[in-house]
């Protein structure tokens, strides 16, 4: 791989990064990276201020626009094909990413056929980044035990009923017959607390460090940014593909057809309660993480490198200081780039606009931290994905950004 990345950066210039530099220490290129893209971003706005009132002044707003356009362009021409080969080190090729998923895919279909149980790499390493200080998430489910959305009977092939009475949205109750002693049947709420704690007492992992951390069982072992094994119980695709075929979207209508058509379970219920309390521990998040993947994958690079450009900017300015780390989440990340493809055209994603591109995305992202509010992608109900802590550190998170 490293072979790949010299031999296309072999018609740089002397000063031009190179690859063999920079895989041992890919911490520094994306410090690097980080700040040229925050400084080119700064100084631009600043100049092309400074620009306007000279040019109005003199020429008046008309012509003012006319003398701006050309040279801002070239402006930034020249520090995206700067930016983009950059990229191109810290993110890899198209190629490159299409090859890791690939062999990805590869591995989990070689090791995990069975009629019992499904599993999955998630998180941004299933997605096809491959950050130094990203950990293993791994999302395990048991296609023998599927739920049902429909509270008015039990589909011949699930075990749960999904109930949304008393919940809060994008959260449900899973409600499953128990035979007691004497043969009676009796319904019972399934709770996440003795759900995870039997895949505790069950598991093959016999780490001493192995613990429950939020809805993964977890442990550091063989990786020094942790492990986790998120275990979910799948929804019929009887239902997910219902609720497909009702969503409206612009830019992933493909998958939509490619999951419908291959009947993919991409909805799960996941043991992670909502933020403001479960007594009863008996609430379910409804998650779409299979589907993600599966649109994540549907980017193109630029669109994908925008994504991961930002995770950068998460992991250097935002978790990198004691005052805002664990605030902002990859998922509002995702959240927000959602929410622009929906607004901008395909045709805008070009290397050639990868800073306008990204500039699109950090400004969303900040009018939600600015008003507060992070409207959910699926769950028009589920208004707001801000966490408290967001909320209470949002202009701590602010000036973490604005200062660098």
């Amino acid at each position: 791989m490293a072979a790949m990345m010299n031999e296309e950066t072999s018609d740089s210039s002397e000063n031009d990064v190179k690859s063999d530099d920079v895989l041992p220490t890919q911490s520094l290129l994306v410090a690097a990276v980080t700040k040229r893209v925050l400084q080119v971003l700064s100084k631009k706005d600043k100049e092309c201020h400074k620009r306007r009132k000279r040019q109005q002044k003199r020429h008046g707003s008309k012509r003012q626009r006319a003398l701006n356009t050309p040279e801002e362009n070239a402006t930034c021409s020249v520090n995206a094909v700067e930016l983009w080969r950059c990229l191109q080190i810290v993110i890899y090729t198209e190629q490159q990413i299409q090859s890791l998923r690939e062999c990805l895919h590869l591995y989990m279909k070689v090791i995990g056929p069975n009629d019992t149980f499904r599993d999955y790499i998630t998180g941004s390493r299933g997605e096809g980044f491959h950050f130094d200080w990203s950990d293993i998430d791994i999302l395990s489910t048991s296609i023998a035990e599927y739920v049902s959305m429909d509270n008015r009977l039990m589909h011949p092939r699930c075990k749960y009923i999904a109930i949304d009475k008393d919940c809060q949205p994008g959260y449900c109750k899973l409600l499953y017959r128990a035979r007691s002693q004497h043969t009676d049947v009796k319904y019972r709420y399934l709770s996440r607390d003795s759900f995870l704690d039997e895949k505790i007492y069950f598991s093959i992992n016999s780490n001493s460090d192995i613990h429950v951390h939020g809805p993964c069982v977890s442990t550091a072992h063989g990786n020094q940014n942790g492990f986790d094994d998120c275990h979910a119980i799948p929804i019929h695709t009887d239902f997910s593909n219902a609720f497909l075929k009702n969503f409206s979207t612009k830019f992933w209508n493909n998958v939509k057809t490619k999951v419908i058509n291959e009947n993919v379970t991409v909805m799960l219920c996941i043991s992670k309660g909502p933020e403001n309390g479960d007594d009863e521990g008996h609430q379910w998040l409804i998650s779409f993480c299979v589907l993600e993947q599966y649109i994540v994958h549907s980017f193109n690079h630029v669109q994908f490198c925008c994504y991961g450009l930002m995770k950068i900017l998460l992991h250097s300015e935002i978790d990198s200081c004691s005052d805002t780390k664990d605030t902002l989440s990859s998922y509002h990340l995702k959240t927000t780039l959602f929410h622009v493809l929906e607004d901008v055209h395909s045709d805008f994603w070009i290397p050639q606009n990868i800073f306008y591109c990204i500039r699109i995305c950090l400004t969303r992202l900040l009018s939600y931290v600015v008003k507060r509010f992070c409207p959910h992608y699926y769950i028009l109900l589920h208004t707001d994905m801000f966490d408290t802590i967001v909320v209470v550190r949002s202009q701590k998170i602010l000036s973490s950004l604005f200062q660098t």
